[in-house]
């Protein structure tokens, strides 16, 4: 009985496989342009804060697409509230507002030391889709297109035009994202064709011995 169990269970497995029915990654994959992306390294997580144009700098180099998440809060615009992407106390409460004064007082971003009124470098500018909705937990996971081919570390920082007076900080994690190999339908049927293949060889072998 062990016998036939274990040749059932191979056969399944040799079926399943030329079928082509493998498992998917467990992890998240983004679909960017026709291509697969997955997390993968290097990641890290680092502190931005409000205090100054360039606000914190990644350890390690990325380029082409990165997945942030990004959270924290603090005053850039007099004593109102900005998160990643909007302002929400004074008198933005109730109708929280991406930037102001020309797009000031949210995430900035550069892949070199950021500095004051720059809006262009507004990490808005580079997100892959639209710009997530207003989060009351202030949290916020994206897509950020580097724009580098080369792999450089990432500078972030609050956009704005003074400094002395602002607090608090981002925290933010940084993960790698490249494309995920899909398996080719050839090497599937291949790795069942060699599983089927040491199937007929025991067979043979029990043959012969009977």
């Amino acid at each position: 009985m062990r016998a036939v169990h274990k040749t059932t269970t191979l056969v399944g497995v040799a079926m399943m496989v030329s079928l082509g029915l493998t498992c998917r990654p467990a992890h998240a994959q983004y679909h960017i342009g026709g291509i697969n992306y997955g997390p993968s390294l290097p990641q890290e997580n680092l502190t931005a804060t409000f205090t100054q144009p360039d606000g914190g700098v990644t350890n390690k180099a990325y380029s082409g697409y990165v997945l942030l998440d990004v959270k924290g809060v603090g005053q850039s615009y007099g004593t109102d509230y900005n998160d990643a992407f909007y302002l929400y106390t004074g008198q933005f409460a109730g109708s929280p507002a991406n930037g102001h004064d020309f797009g000031n007082y949210q995430l900035a971003f550069d892949s070199q030391p950021l500095v004051i009124f720059n809006t262009s470098r507004n990490a808005a500018n580079f997100i892959v889709g639209a710009l997530p909705p207003y989060n009351p937990l202030h949290d916020y996971q994206f897509i950020l297109n580097t724009g580098l081919s080369i792999p450089e570390q990432l500078h972030f920082g609050v956009s704005d035009g003074g400094f002395s007076d602002n607090t608090g900080e981002y925290q933010i994690n940084v993960k790698q994202l490249k494309p995920v190999p899909e398996a080719s339908q050839g090497a599937v049927f291949g790795v069942g064709a060699f599983v089927l293949g040491i199937l007929a060889l025991r067979a043979r072998k029990k043959t012969r011995r009977a």
